[in-house]
């Protein structure tokens, strides 16, 4: 049975349910004349990447096991957001904010909250620690913020997803600390996933140019992905030359939501 998840051609859709065929199919691909350039292997460790190229590579050799894009999500969605950066507002050198800077950002962000929603901030942060030092307060509370804003890109909310659904304290400081974060030339981990699908989703030339460079996907361990990187790779993959690894017991799912 395994043998024939390897040898399927690659104009199929195709579900997988070990990891080391994984490896199988895409020297299948080589194979069939997919040029390697052409192929994009997604995993979810650098360590995972690595092997896969390492064992890919002794079988065709290096050098061609270095033209394929075996890559984390992160990494490819990290290069491909550099490679078209002034179409989200940056420069190719944006700066990556990690938790430090992040937890910087949310406290500016709070600051320069106005009006109505300002004050129920103020309000909410001075009463969680008992006393009335704003300053004291809203950095404490920007924990708090700031996990509230690390879970609503992860999940792919913007502002106005968020002020739709009512919360508008949320919808303010997120908008905030997006443009906080735009002004100083900026991306978080959690944008990498989220500004490549609006790259894709948004302008058809980048949209184009991935689907013709990406003819055939393998996905690794598929059922850990989260929703935007469903979403990505829904997008990636509209040509329905995907191959997914996946958890045996969720295969159909898998299948049901791909097609």
């Amino acid at each position: 049975m395994q043998y024939y998840y390897i040898t399927v051609t690659y104009s199929d859709f195709l579900v997988i349910r070990q990891t080391s065929t994984m490896v199988g199919r895409v020297l299948t691909l080589l194979k069939e004349g997919i040029c390697p350039a052409n192929i994009l292997a997604m995993t979810f460790t650098t360590a995972a990447a690595s092997e896969m190229r390492d064992r890919i590579g002794t079988v065709v050799g290096k050098a061609i096991a270095k033209e394929l894009a075996i890559s984390t999500f992160h990494s490819f969605c990290l290069q491909l957001c550099r490679s078209h950066a002034e179409m989200l507002g940056r420069t190719a050198e944006f700066l990556i904010y990690g938790h430090g800077q992040q937890r910087r950002a949310i406290i500016e962000a709070l600051r320069l909250t106005n009006g109505e929603e300002k004050k129920e901030i103020e309000i909410e942060a001075c009463e969680e620690l008992n006393g009335c030092d704003i300053a004291r307060s809203l950095k404490a509370n920007s924990k708090k913020w700031l996990k509230f804003v690390i879970q609503a890109k992860t999940s792919g909310k913007t502002p106005e997803d968020l002020k739709k659904m009512g919360q508008r304290n949320g919808a303010v400081i997120l908008e905030k600390y997006n443009d906080i974060l735009r002004s100083c030339n900026a991306l978080d981990y959690h944008d990498f996933i989220n500004s490549s699908v609006k790259l894709l989703s948004d302008f058809r030339e980048v949209r184009k140019e991935c689907q013709d460079t990406w003819k055939a996907i393998v996905v690794d361990e598929f059922q850990d992905t989260s929703s935007m990187q469903y979403f990505l790779l829904r997008i990636l993959a509209s040509h329905n030359h995907v191959t997914i690894v996946g958890d045996e017991d969720q295969v159909d799912l898998f299948q049901f939501n791909f097609i």
